[in-house]
């Protein structure tokens, strides 16, 4: 951590002229912290105390260690089961620009499966077309999108699957795209919202 390891000083010699209960109490603990210490010479280096420091360069250096981290990281959720990959807060007055959610990570790409908008500040009556995507127009994920029932501050939600009526076809967001929402006919009122975008990496 950058930070020179504290000084323990050596134990002193157990004060003559006490009682016996007492010396034998402070050997046992003098010979305890000893060992921990490494400063016995009857101690096992097995038995010596492990410190934070000792366990930071132990994490840091050991390739065996670096290895397990490496693997553990490979396994990230949203790389094996559909999870939660960004939510913000997001621009749905009519007029109001596209607002980005989520940009896929560099050497990824995303299969999106459903996005959640909740938590409106305001009504979003008049919204009733959205489109939600990548690109400048957002266009790659769903069109046409109402959200103009989400009328009640605070507790409304919508959830948006994937799919319409009918199965349809869609292609993986590439590597740094810049998943969003824009307004083509937007809230009357000045209206942001939640928007969660779930799915997983590829």
């Amino acid at each position: 951590m950058g930070i020179r390891a504290t000084i323990i000083p050596q134990l002193s010699k157990i004060p003559l002229n006490l009682a016996p209960d007492l010396e034998k109490f402070l050997s046992i603990v003098k010979e305890q912290l000893e060992v921990g210490w490494g400063r016995s010479k009857r101690g096992n280096p097995l038995d010596k105390f492990v410190t934070v420091r000792n366990l930071e360069a132990l994490i840091l250096n050991d390739s065996t260690t670096i290895t397990a981290l490496k693997a553990i990281e490979h396994y990230a959720l949203n790389e094996k089961a559909i999870a939660l990959l960004d939510s913000k807060l997001v621009d749905l007055q009519n007029g109001d620009s596209k607002s980005i959610v989520y940009t896929v990570p560099a050497g990824k790409r995303a299969l999106i499966t459903h996005v959640i908008i909740h938590g409106p500040t305001a009504s979003l009556a008049g919204g009733t077309d959205f489109d939600i995507g990548s690109g400048g127009s957002a266009t790659t994920w769903r069109q046409t999108v109402d959200l103009s029932s989400l009328t009640t501050v605070t507790t409304d939600y919508i959830v948006i699957p994937s799919i319409a009526a009918t199965p349809v076809k869609y292609t993986l967001e590439p590597s740094a795209a810049e998943f969003g929402i824009i307004p083509v006919t937007g809230a009357t009122a000045d209206a942001q919202a939640t928007m969660a975008v779930f799915g997983y990496l590829i």
